[in-house]
């Protein structure tokens, strides 16, 4: 069957794109996916509501996550991957496995936030941390985590964020053969994106739900939403 005009324009698009392991230059590319992905097309972005930070220090602490070289986290530049065309990114995501290192995720961030805020500004925020807590969702050790996924306002609605999720699929089950499950943290109030990651074989497994205002707030939603997909 011959392909329509559009359909041949976006396989050419597609053949020019092409998936590579972030690199140090990449780093403002980066901390605008990590910015991204925390406001959650809000505005607002969920460490300066949490911490109080103003726009200089918010940029300083996503710097700092993304500077971290451990790559077992979803703002780690070592766990990123770019998709990019003809030299310029136009998509990104993160993608690690969990606990590899014997640490959680969760654990290895904090100690990234903490010590770039400092201990004062971490513990005055042990309350809005408790709050926070309240909706999370914990990450299944040895299973591959995707997040941090961001497309640059031009090339949106392309797929590319399938793209991303299958080459970083492919590329981690050839990498770890013994990987089974791969799953997508997010935010409830992201419609956008649960359709997005049904499309890759995605399906929500589990969901968490607060009433509380200033959670809603700082987190740009009502709750988390775990999706899973069998590898």
């Amino acid at each position: 069957m011959l392909m329509t005009m559009v359909e041949t324009r976006e396989v050419a698009a597609t053949a020019r794109l092409n998936m590579r392991p972030a690199q140090p230059e990449d780093m403002s590319f980066i901390v605008d996916c990590i910015r991204s992905a925390e406001s959650a097309g809000t505005g607002r972005v969920s460490y300066a509501e949490i911490f109080g930070l103003t726009p200089q220090e918010l940029d300083h602490l996503l710097t700092q996550l993304a500077d971290d070289d451990t790559g077992q986290h979803e703002h780690s530049l070592n766990a990123f991957y770019i998709l990019e065309r003809e030299g310029k990114p136009v998509a990104g995501a993160s993608a690690w496995i969990e606990g590899q290192e014997g640490l959680p995720s969760g654990t290895l961030k904090s100690q990234v936030i903490s010590f770039a805020l400092g201990f004062d500004r971490w513990r005055q925020a042990t309350e809005q941390l408790k709050q926070v807590a309240s909706i999370n969702i914990a990450r299944q050790t040895g299973a591959l985590q995707l997040d941090g996924f961001y497309t640059v306002p031009e090339e949106r609605g392309k797929g590319h964020v399938q793209m991303l999720i299958h080459q970083i699929v492919d590329l981690k089950l050839r990498q770890h053969p013994e990987l089974n499950k791969a799953q997508i943290l997010l935010m409830n109030e992201n419609p956008a994106a649960q359709k997005a990651y049904r499309k890759a074989g995605f399906e929500v497994v589990r969901e968490t739900r607060t009433d509380d205002t200033a959670v809603i707030r700082m987190l740009n939603g009502s709750g988390r939403v775990l999706m899973e997909k069998a590898l």
